[in-house]
């Protein structure tokens, strides 16, 4: 399906030359014949000036629009280090053949991170393909991995990382999931953080240029009265953004709404407790978790709190945003609400926090602007947009809050600016 731009029609003569975006960011220029009773100004082109003006706007847009899925594919598969290494017989891989699926986003990022830090850690090249060893050792995750290790909660993560280090390093040869999930749920997730946080994996971090794409054609969301070119809002916009560093004044709450509401119920049931690296020690807000309930009972006291902490009313959210911003050390002006909510829902939220202050403007996920490609990758603009907050509220149960947080941390922000409903 294809739809025509914003962009002005090009007039020349009795014609009207379109810029058509299709899927995929394919570009088709159409020329369709003018038959408007309206007189159109003349713009005084020539032939040879229309044909000029054609060009600068195919080579501004091929120039500036991110790759197609195919193009990312073509590229993992001819890095520049391929033929270097296929030459060397030193060079040693790690390959995972079972990762996190029918999981959130959030759930299958953590998985990658930890694998990456595995093979980076024991100077392995991370393999995508499993294409690398012809003959591989295979280790079964059970040879690693016993119930001690599995379900006792007294067991650090780092503990499991070190035993697969030791493992791997022991093996000559260039090589089912290895941290599972329910791992990330537990505090003894933070013993890893000495390995991750100086690691290239979590320090080199950064986000794709289709990314990069959604947060330019979005900008003026994120930051109030943001400049705005002669290109503003169109795909392929070039504002100059350095995307590491702090939007001043920015406010970045994750409200999730929806399915997350019978999740909480569920965690509630079974006491769980923070996900990963929102516990760390540092942080003011802290969760406690009930020692009296569990095996999927609990007590409506317990409940109580378990839905007041994961799944806010508005009132309980516009109390939590006035508290965080008279204790904020910055001043925060505006506020990206990131939700799943409906739009009815949310209008309602934002109203309400109108009312609580004089904020310059108050955004939602619900006012994004994005393309085909960018709507499936749209979870990934909030977080680059939570990343880069002043201050960042977040969910303690979701493994998308816990990355926002790994990365802020990683960045060195303050740990109070990390706070949680």
């Amino acid at each position: 399906m294809s739809f025509l731009t914003s962009f002005p029609a090009v007039h020349s003569h009795s014609q009207t030359i379109w810029i058509v975006r299709q899927p995929w960011h394919a570009l088709r220029f159409c020329i369709f014949n003018d038959f408007s009773p309206i007189p159109m100004p003349s713009y005084g082109l020539t032939k040879r000036g229309t044909r000029f003006l054609l060009f600068a706007i195919i080579f501004y847009f091929t120039d500036h629009l991110p790759p197609l899925y195919e193009d990312y594919r073509a590229r993992e598969q001819k890095l520049e280090h391929y033929k270097e290494y296929e030459a060397r017989k030193d060079v040693k891989y790690l390959w995972s053949a079972n990762h996190a699926h029918s999981s959130g986003w959030g759930n299958v990022m953590q998985d990658y991170v930890m694998v990456g830090l595995l093979a980076h850690t024991t100077g392995r090249s991370f393999d995508f393909f499993n294409k690398v060893c012809p003959n591989p050792t295979i280790i079964q995750v059970k040879e690693v991995n016993d119930d001690r290790m599995r379900f006792d909660e007294s067991v650090p993560a780092s503990e499991i990382f070190e035993k697969w280090l030791e493992k791997i390093n022991s093996i000559e040869d260039p090589v089912d999931q290895i941290f599972e999930y329910w791992i990330f749920g537990h505090q003894r997730m933070l013993s890893i953080w000495k390995y991750l946080k100086d690691s290239p994996v979590s320090t080199h971090w950064g986000w794709s240029p289709l990314i990069h794409d959604a947060y330019r054609r979005n900008r003026h969301i994120f930051v109030p009265n943001a400049r705005s070119t002669l290109f503003s809002g169109f795909t392929g916009s070039t504002v100059a953004e350095n995307y590491s560093a702090t939007i001043p004044g920015l406010l970045a709450l994750h409200v999730r709404r929806g399915d997350f509401q019978n999740h909480c119920v569920h965690l509630g049931k079974w006491s769980s407790n923070w996900n990963a690296f929102n516990m760390f020690p540092e942080f003011s807000d802290r969760f406690e978790r009930p020692t009296d309930g569990g095996w999927g009972e609990t007590s409506e006291k317990n409940m109580q709190m378990y839905m007041k902490r994961c799944f806010p009313t508005i009132d309980e959210i516009v109390q939590k945003v006035m508290l965080v911003r008279v204790e904020s050390e910055q001043p925060l002006t505006h506020l990206y609400i990131m939700t799943n909510g409906a739009v009815a829902w949310v209008e309602e939220l934002k109203e309400a926090l109108r009312r609580s202050g004089n904020w310059a403007q108050i955004k939602s996920s619900r006012d994004l602007d994005i393309t085909w490609e960018q709507k499936f990758v749209v979870q990934a603009l909030d977080m680059l947009v939570a990343q880069r907050s002043e201050v960042f509220i977040g969910n303690g149960w979701s493994s998308l809050t816990s990355n926002v947080v790994m990365l802020r941390m990683a960045q060195g922000l303050p740990p109070d600016s990390n706070r949680f409903w």
